[in-house]
């Protein structure tokens, strides 16, 4: 009788709840855990300098972007080919353009390699992980705790670098084991020549190169194959949600004109809304979508790399004069966040083509245009 009851119970067990919204993704970008761990360092005057060098300073401000699963999994399905979505019959490119106007990094540059082996390139994993192979975001949190401390200018470099692979770990190219690709230590050794980079092509392909397989394991699925695991999808997938929301009317944003882009897109309180939109994702309309992003005049520095690295630099001039003012102050490193209506300010100045222009002027496409 016991083994009959525990029979069933076992059974029952297995039996999996079918949510009516369809499957949830599992996914490996999670900001919130970057902004717990801002919370935990202290930062100085000298790695303000340094970071703000980088075209990676925004993301002390990181947004609180819900990765909502449904709502990823519903995206997916309207993948077609060649970085191309239709929704309700409309195409959309989630181009590398577009995730620089999402996440404020570079498109024009060097490539950068997310595979290649070359272990002289590893400098910094055996220097401060010799037990690891992988920079994993909690081994990563633990070493930025060990050093936001040191005065030493070499302790106050590494520090900015290994905030970078959290940044990456956590939220821009998160990968197997929630950690960094390992080989983009080498494209940190210079801080300052981070700007040469192609980072938003970087993040771009590592999320297309899982987005496709993902998307082709569904097809499997709904053709009846069985066994088909769909797993996990790696790197921003907060960036597409943000794509979408940008291409769509499904929902209005948290604040107008701010750069980078994913700011806008904050997560209230109540995930209601959220739920909401993975419930009426069958309903959008051709009217509700917007084949092309228009480029304002406060993010065409992204077009012309040069002066992006100029805005830095004159912003990076007022954020060393406020942490030397307030570094000693309790409140801890919330006083040195990139105060986002300054930066725009700065963006405008510096922005000298009309803010009107189309991306599609970039890609040579045509097509209806949404600014916000």
């Amino acid at each position: 009788m016991a083994k009959s009851s525990n029979k069933a119970a076992t059974e029952k067990k297995k039996k999996k709840y079918v949510n009516p919204m369809g499957e949830e993704v599992n996914h490996r970008c999670y900001g919130k855990f970057l902004r717990e761990t801002m919370k935990e360092v202290r930062l100085s005057a000298q790695h303000l300098s340094l970071l703000y060098k980088t075209p990676f300073h925004p993301f002390l401000e990181m947004p609180d972007i819900h990765c909502e699963g449904h709502l990823v999994e519903k995206i997916c399905r309207c993948y077609v080919a060649d970085d191309k979505f239709v929704f309700a019959g409309i195409t959309c490119t989630f181009s590398k353009e577009e995730v620089a106007l999402i996440t404020g990094l570079p498109f024009h540059g060097k490539a950068i390699d997310l595979k290649s082996k070359k272990t002289s390139d590893f400098w910094l994993l055996n220097k401060h992980f010799p037990e690891s192979k992988a920079l994993r975001r909690r081994d990563l949190k633990s070493k930025l705790i060990e050093l936001c401390k040191s005065k030493e200018e070499e302790d106050i470099q590494d520090f900015v670098r290994i905030l970078i692979f959290h940044m990456c770990s956590t939220f821009l190219l998160p990968n197997k084991g929630y950690a960094c690709p390992s080989n983009v230590t080498k494209y940190v050794d210079d801080l300052e020549a981070t700007w040469d980079f192609s980072w938003a092509s970087a993040v771009h392909d590592m999320l297309m190169e899982d987005l496709r397989l993902f998307s082709q394991r569904i097809r499997r699925r709904d053709a009846g194959e069985v066994g088909v695991s769909l797993g996990y999808i790696s790197g921003c997938t907060a960036a597409l949600m943000v794509w979408f929301y940008e291409h769509s009317r499904m929902r209005k944003p948290s604040a107008y004109g701010l750069f980078p882009r994913m700011v806008r897109w904050v997560r209230s309180e109540d995930k209601s809304p959220l739920v909401r939109l993975s419930e009426k994702f069958h309903l959008l309309t051709a009217e509700q979508v917007y084949p092309e992003l228009l480029i304002r005049q406060d993010e065409e520095h992204l077009f012309r790399p040069h002066e992006a690295k100029l805005i830095a630099d004159k912003f990076n001039m007022k954020a060393i004069e406020k942490g030397r003012m307030e570094e000693d102050h309790e409140s801890g490193p919330w006083l040195f966040r990139p105060q986002f209506t300054e930066i725009n300010r700065l963006f405008a100045k510096w922005g000298q083509r009309s803010s009107r222009r189309a991306l599609h002027s970039v890609n040579g496409t045509s097509g209806d245009v949404s600014v916000i």
